[in-house]
């Protein structure tokens, strides 16, 4: 039995990975949030065998600290934790593309979350992976926060209009549940590579015209008769927030 710790559990992430963890009869799970205070971080640490570390602030609008405190000072503190403890537990990280060449304070704080857990990583040779995310969509991403596909979403679900200043602006976008399914994959992970950098499995590169294009048909037709693999987990998604209507 493994006990499996979701930090971020009521996140957009979390929400999806928690959902997928605990239909498995051979994982335990264990959660940590904003709620939770350092002594209970320090409790279900000393009992987790795998971390899934996916709490981070993401919000466009939040101040540069807040990036700091969520998503680099809290790595610190895990990993400074786990060292504290001699533990070696395998972390699989929630981090984004834009800490390849930060250019505001979230990537940066995402750089600084990824370094320290290298170091972690070199210090206890535990297995640490580094997911760089690019744009995701998926059921329960919230509208108005940072997703371009659920803001659109819900506006036309909702009868509203939708802006795009840009349909040229080229975009790569995973869905939510396909990167569950490689986070569960995880849990039986064997490498000799203990650090390293790991893309989704499955991706799709598209444009802002053509996502507004496909929006656009569901809203006026309803789901199409024939579409791709990316169209079908986009409607998946659509109905959702069609549901919250009713």
């Amino acid at each position: 039995m493994d006990n499996a710790l979701i930090t971020g559990s009521r996140g957009f992430l979390g929400t999806a990975l928690k959902s997928k963890l605990v239909s498995l009869s051979n994982v335990d799970l264990l959660e940590f949030n904003r709620e939770n205070v350092e002594s209970e971080l320090v409790s279900v640490l000393e009992k987790a065998d795998i971390i899934f570390h996916l709490a981070g602030e993401v919000r466009p609008q939040s101040q540069d600290s807040e990036f700091e405190r969520s998503n680099a000072e809290l790595t610190e503190k895990i990993c400074t934790i786990l060292e504290r403890m001699t533990k070696r537990t395998p972390i699989i990280f929630a981090s984004t593309v834009h800490a390849k060449l930060p250019k505001n304070a979230y990537g940066s704080s995402k750089l600084r979350a990824e370094e320290r857990l290298r170091i972690y990583s070199e210090r206890t040779r535990a297995l640490v992976n580094i997911y760089r995310l690019p744009h995701m969509f998926g059921p329960g991403c919230k509208p108005h926060y940072n997703s371009v596909i659920s803001t659109w979403m819900y506006e036309l679900s909702h009868g509203q209009e939708i802006n795009v200043f840009d349909r040229s602006i080229q975009m790569t976008y995973v869905y939510s549940l396909d990167l569950m399914d490689d986070w569960i994959k995880c849990l039986d992970e064997q490498s000799i590579d203990l650090f390293k950098f790991i893309s989704p499995t499955i991706s799709y590169d598209t444009t802002l015209g053509e996502i507004e294009d496909v929006l656009r048909k569901f809203a006026d037709q309803g789901e199409p008769a024939h579409h791709s693999s990316f169209e079908k987990k986009l409607y998946e998604t659509y109905i959702t927030y069609l549901l919250q209507n009713v």
